[in-house]
């Protein structure tokens, strides 16, 4: 379909299981025949799916799964998203990362875990969901 990936990599189990000292000699892994890659509709349909001022809703922007970051959002020009969709986005995803913090927090409070692991999934918190939402919308 002429499609590159933007970025490969091999972690150190796949590195581990291609050497050919563990597969052949000491017999620890089967070679396999390489993985075929599985295109989406949208990829075989060569279909960008456009997020504009017209076509934007809570709906899709939460309710899609994975397809909703494959979304090319529209920021400048007569289509782009307005201040407002905007504003509900950022909201949306910050109350949802906070409600889902608190959750966690919740149920090591009822497993009595102590202060230091609800301030250890506070940190990872605002590392894992918070601190990413801004980055991007820095970018």
């Amino acid at each position: 379909l002429g499609h590159t990936p933007q970025e490969t990599s091999i972690d150190v189990y796949s590195r581990l299981t291609s050497l050919s000292f563990c597969s052949s000699r000491l017999k620890m892994f089967d070679t396999l025949e390489p993985p075929k890659r599985v295109y989406s509709p949208n990829e075989v349909r060569d279909i960008l799916p456009f997020m504009t001022k017209n076509n934007w809703s809570m709906q899709k922007m939460w309710c899609m799964g994975e397809n909703r970051y494959h979304n090319v959002i529209v920021a400048r020009g007569p289509s782009a998203l307005t201040p407002d969709q905007i504003k509900w986005s950022v909201m949306c995803t910050v109350t949802s990362s906070i409600v889902a913090t608190l959750f966690i927090i919740g149920v090591l409070a009822w497993m009595e875990m102590g202060v230091v692991a609800y301030i250890l999934a506070v940190v990872i918190a605002l590392l894992c969901c918070i601190g990413p939402i801004f980055r991007n919308a820095l970018e």
